[in-house]
């Protein structure tokens, strides 16, 4: 069990609590904190992907992980198939999966680019264009990214 890294992280998460926020510099804080919540993000989805091929989730009676992740954690449908989608395309996007980890893709920019693998079922395909999908995912807007996908 992580528990050591976690109860770090939540001391961490009190520190910042605790902290006064006053204007200036204001800008790297905001920067500093997303790179931390994409990180974060990553492992989650790293975890809820084992948590997944685990079946686990059936212990407690649920149908689905993603099911689970809806009861447990009061998410909508919609939200917990996403992260569900995007915790199994994951392992499939190594250098994508590598740079949300490092903090340099947006969560949403994973989110489209394992919604359109998903939804495209042509994992060849994906795999010979995924340098360009992760630069464009590192440099671009979320329009950028939807606009490549769909490509």
């Amino acid at each position: 069990m992580e528990t050591g890294a976690i109860e770090q992280l939540e001391a961490a998460v009190d520190a910042l609590a605790a902290e006064a926020v006053e204007p200036g510099l204001l800008g790297e804080t905001l920067a500093s904190l997303e790179v931390a919540r994409r990180r974060l993000d990553a492992q989650v989805a790293r975890r809820v992907a084992v948590f997944d091929g685990s079946g686990e989730w059936a212990a407690d009676g649920a149908e689905s992980s993603a099911v689970w992740l809806r009861s447990a954690w009061r998410m909508s449908r919609h939200d917990a198939r996403a992260l569900v989608r995007t915790a199994r395309q994951v392992d499939a996007m190594p250098k994508i999966g590598a740079a949300w980890a490092a903090g340099e893709v947006p969560t949403g920019h994973v989110e489209v680019l394992a919604r359109a693998r998903h939804g495209a079922k042509a994992n060849d395909s994906f795999a010979e264009l995924e340098d360009v999908f992760c630069e464009v995912a590192k440099a671009g807007l979320i329009e950028d990214v939807c606009n490549i996908a769909r490509r």
